[in-house]
């Protein structure tokens, strides 16, 4: 009401991904939305840090850090164009908190390659088909030693590349 003296302030959070024409130039009207929350009294910065991937079939996949107020660390969240509804895909938010932010590339598959670090120095793969199922889920490419962080992934010449910085004691 534009007449109430004291109005709210209302927040909505998005995770948004947007192609470019040929010339370039943001497309607009391609505009996907991942991720959103509305209506909010505060911002929360629940939905941060996102990254995406196009199969190789052209469908359009997106992850990004998930932190829920309710829980003690983060998460990955998880969306595919046309899918529905967000998914949260990864390690549970109260065991460890992540490292940096999760990163998708298109995978030598044809699917969708996910990596993320965490707190406890893991660095974790999760694959994804065409249809966003979980083909590989959670496996630890680091070495149980590792302090590892801001984990990278990339994909070709029918091999998957993961790269970390490790911070190790000497151990």
């Amino acid at each position: 009401d534009f007449t109430d003296p004291f109005p709210v302030t209302r927040y909505n959070s998005y995770i948004s991904v947007i192609s470019l024409d040929a010339a370039g130039n943001p497309d607009r009207s391609s505009r996907w939305s991942a991720y959103f929350l509305q209506n909010r009294r505060a911002p929360d910065d629940r939905a941060q840090f996102p990254s995406v991937a196009v199969d190789s079939l052209g469908g359009i996949h997106c992850v990004w850090q998930h932190r829920d107020p309710e829980a003690a660390g983060a998460a990955i969240g998880y969306a595919r164009a046309g899918g529905g509804s967000w998914e949260q895909t990864s390690i549970a938010p109260n065991v460890a908190n992540l490292v940096g932010r999760p990163r998708i590339v298109r995978g030598e598959a044809g699917g969708v390659e996910i990596v993320w670090s965490t707190t406890t120095g893991a660095v974790v793969w999760q694959e994804k088909d065409h249809e966003g199922l979980t083909t590989l889920d959670d496996f630890v490419v680091s070495q149980p030693s590792a302090q590892a962080n801001r984990a990278s992934v990339a994909a070709g010449y029918g091999n998957v590349f993961f790269s970390w910085a490790d911070q190790r004691d000497g151990a």
